[in-house]
């Protein structure tokens, strides 16, 4: 099996609260995710972004009735940093104020291609096109009679 190199996590995380009223919640996320995310741009971390905010009420059923009890508030964002910096980044992010690490995944570093010396490159891919482009036009058009 061919290995693939990772240099980068790509890092999942938020801030979840719950409260008996929505402003409550909302104005307690948003105090905990400025935090969060100030902390990420002091550590230039690459490709920030909001995947997600969301505030929902919360539900007593005792008894067979559907009481509200309150709110619960998430704001979630995504980011890649380097592997090395991954965990002491996340300590921080938690100290910061995130209450919730959604995933973590490895991403490969895809390096372009250098604009000299590509001839290996084009000869492969040329020998990748010759080898099965052929037969695969010819399995997707109709047969001739």
């Amino acid at each position: 099996m061919e290995s693939i190199d990772t240099t980068l996590t790509q890092v999942e995380l938020g801030v979840e609260s719950t409260g008996k009223s929505a402003s409550a919640v909302q104005q307690e996320v948003a105090r905990r995710s400025t935090a969060v995310v100030e902390l990420l741009k002091n550590r230039k971390v690459e490709k920030l972004e909001t995947t997600g905010i969301n505030l929902s009420p919360t539900y007593d059923y005792t008894g067979g009735r559907q009481v509200l009890t309150g709110y619960s508030a998430t704001n979630r964002v995504r980011f890649q940093v380097p592997i090395p910096q991954a965990g002491i980044l996340l300590d921080q992010a938690v100290q910061s104020g995130a209450s919730r690490i959604d995933g973590l995944s490895l991403k490969p570093v895809i390096q372009p291609l250098p604009l000299h010396n590509n001839k290996p490159f084009v000869r492969q891919l040329k020998t990748l096109y010759n080898k099965h482009v052929p037969s695969l036009v010819h399995s997707i058009l109709p047969k001739r009679r």
